[in-house]
């Protein structure tokens, strides 16, 4: 009895240990349903944002082979998804920039470090170059091991255009700024300083850029005493009203020399339109301000002569008997004096025949012809 009730208490047992195994397994394979269902909505998940997004999304393996190229692939370089896993991305680049970049790749590798903002020249299917900007990080399995990198790609061509072109255009600028004898700046409202002037300011005022930039208040004390509200006020109506000003003022030089200038501006907004700066060319006029005073002064000068000549043309009093003028003294003079201390004419004295013959008729031979007329 006691070995038979032995055996079944063993077989009880084994019984509920076996119903408690295949509890436990079923709860895992319920467990293990539930994970493969949430790695299928991630996977979903993970495959609808990279399709969506218009960057190229992929992973290599540690020797830096596709293994994974989401469709956009095909939009930015012209291949499909499996015409890439196998390849490098060196393999998709012109070569002397894929040696540049497979060295670079190297060495961020073995450090497993992130990268981002690498841009990078591509050849797209159609024999096109496309440059594109790549980001990634470094990828490891479940065991810590480095197994290699995942990241996307976006194309910055027409982006990296329109750098290249605002950087020559900025280039052709600052050539045309220093070579030019004319200042140049731009000034931002938002700081109250100089962002560039030109090196013709050197020259025009004795300072350089430098000291522009250095002490925002330098403008004042260059500008003459005289004009400094001027200027500034036509600083202030500029960027009120928007509108481009034009103005002529004085200047002190750092030799003590004054100067005139003549100032065009223009006020420049952001995208929000808010005035954020002022660019304007200032140059110097000097000599022609110096011209226009000479010609002020002679033309005063003249004017004053020809008042004078005016004068004297018409109130002149002249003796209806014996033709002498009686000066601004009240004296009655010779008019060949009158004339001579009034002007630049000389006289020479002769008779005519009429006079001649009433003063020397009885001395003169009638015969004889008179004196040249």
């Amino acid at each position: 009895m006691k070995k038979s009730d032995a055996t079944t208490g063993e077989l009880i047992e084994e019984i509920g240990a076996l119903k408690q195994r295949i509890e436990e397994l079923e709860q895992f394979k319920a467990t293990h349903d539930s994970m493969e269902k949430a790695l299928r909505v991630s996977e979903e998940r993970f495959r609808s944002l990279v399709e969506a997004t218009s960057d190229w999304v992929w992973e290599v393996d540690r020797d830096g082979v596709y293994t994974y190229a989401s469709p956009n692939v095909k939009d930015l370089l012209g291949y499909k998804p499996e015409e890439v896993i196998g390849k490098t991305p060196f393999d998709l680049m012109p070569k002397d920039k894929a040696k540049e970049i497979g060295t670079w790749f190297r060495d961020i590798s073995r450090s497993r470090r992130p990268f981002s903002g690498l841009v990078n020249v591509n050849i797209h299917k159609d024999g096109r170059e496309v440059v594109l900007e790549t980001n990634g990080v470094p990828i490891f399995d479940t065991c810590g091991v480095y197994i290699g990198y995942r990241g996307c790609d976006r194309d910055v061509t027409a982006t990296r255009k329109a750098e290249e072109a605002l950087q020559k255009s900025e280039e052709r600028f600052r050539l045309l700024a220093e070579r030019s004898q004319d200042l140049i700046f731009r000034m931002s409202l938002v700081e109250g300083r100089y962002e560039y002037i030109s090196p013709a300011v050197l020259e025009m005022t004795g300072y350089s850029p430098e000291e522009y930039y250095g002490d925002p208040f330098l403008i004042r004390r260059v500008i003459h005493p005289d004009w400094r509200d001027y200027f500034f006020r036509e600083w202030e109506s500029l960027v009120e009203g928007n509108a481009p000003s034009s103005y002529e003022y004085e200047i002190i030089h750092r030799s003590g020399e004054e100067r005139w200038f003549h100032q065009r501006n223009v006020l420049i907004r952001d995208s929000a339109g808010r005035p954020v700066a002022l660019e304007g060319i200032v140059t110097n006029i000097t000599e022609r301000r110096q011209r226009e005073k000479e010609r002020e002064e002679l033309i005063f000068e003249l004017r004053a002569t020809i008042g004078k000549v005016k004068l004297l043309s018409g109130l002149i009093p002249v003796c209806a008997s014996c033709k002498r003028i009686r000066n601004d003294k009240g004296y009655w003079e010779q008019i060949e004096a009158y004339i001579r201390d009034h002007s630049e004419a000389e006289f020479s004295h002769s008779i005519c025949p009429e006079c001649a013959k009433r003063l020397y008729g009885g001395i003169l031979d009638e015969d004889e012809p008179g004196p040249p007329p």
